[in-house]
């Protein structure tokens, strides 16, 4: 009966496990689901150079990545360079060239905590 205990008690500690990693990876789906995204479009296009009507307000920071579309269908990415309050500035890479009024689209970044 003893070892029957101990083989019992493992293989319940094992189940546990592997519930709690797939319930930890459905949160995780599940909030990037749920993230809200920022919309918004370009307002200049200086060759590469794109400007956007996103910025720090909107939560838009250096780095980000964002898709730039045109009549829904995407175009190409955005990396942002130059994040200002109401704007932003990137580099476009693309098979066709941006131009002003298309959208881009992306989620909004999270955002960790400032630390004390």
């Amino acid at each position: 009966r003893t070892a029957a205990n101990v083989a019992f008690a493992r293989g319940r500690a094992s189940v546990d496990q592997s519930v709690d990693q797939v319930a930890g990876q459905l949160n995780s789906q599940l909030g990037q689901l749920n993230r809200p995204r920022l919309d918004g479009a370009v307002t200049d296009v200086n060759a590469a150079i794109l400007s956007l009507n996103l910025g720090a307000k909107s939560g838009v920071r250096a780095g980000d990545r964002l898709e730039v579309r045109r009549e829904g269908q995407p175009i190409g990415q955005v990396v942002v360079t130059k994040v200002e309050d109401s704007f932003s500035v990137g580099r476009f890479t693309g098979a066709s060239p941006a131009k002003p009024g298309d959208t881009v689209t992306g989620p909004r970044p999270a955002r960790t905590p400032p630390r004390p």
